[in-house]
């Protein structure tokens, strides 16, 4: 998830906010220090999927 994240050059305040997660939330599984449930990790697909749709708009980005 981390790398992703990165990859979209997101803080973990940004992807908390864009999952309506929180910061914490958001550490605590980077870090394994929780274990996803499918509503969670359906959240998170969620955030991630629009970001790459607003990445792939973007002038410039490539695929």
């Amino acid at each position: 998830m981390y790398g992703r994240r990165n990859a979209l050059g997101w803080s973990a305040a940004e992807l908390a906010g864009r999952a309506g997660m929180s910061e914490e939330e958001i550490e605590r599984i980077e870090e394994s220090g929780t274990d996803p449930t499918l509503g969670l990790l359906e959240q998170l697909a969620a955030a991630f999927e629009s970001g790459a749709r607003s990445l792939r708009s973007t002038p410039g980005a490539t695929s």
